[in-house]
């Protein structure tokens, strides 16, 4: 079943590349965050960060997400084995 989309167009795309990594995005009950995003590796040391429902600036909250992705070690260790 494919994921709910974000109602912000740069969160969303940013989704999208998180997405084409390999990380996971899971919904949340409720509250102020829309969702959680997950890198691949699934132990404890996983990188993971939150996705904010309605962020104040949603073009920063999309670099977040971004830099997130491109500090998370666990994609450079999983290419360097292949």
């Amino acid at each position: 079943m494919p994921r709910a989309r974000h109602p912000k167009k740069a969160i969303e795309a940013a989704l999208a590349e998180l997405e084409a990594a390999g990380w996971t995005i899971a919904p949340t009950a409720s509250g102020h965050r829309w969702g959680v995003a997950r890198c691949a590796d699934s132990s404890r040391s996983g990188c993971q960060v939150s996705i904010w429902s309605t962020p104040r600036s949603p073009d920063n909250h999309a670099r977040q997400l971004r830099r997130a992705l491109d500090r998370c070690i666990h994609i450079s260790e999983r290419d360097s084995d292949t």
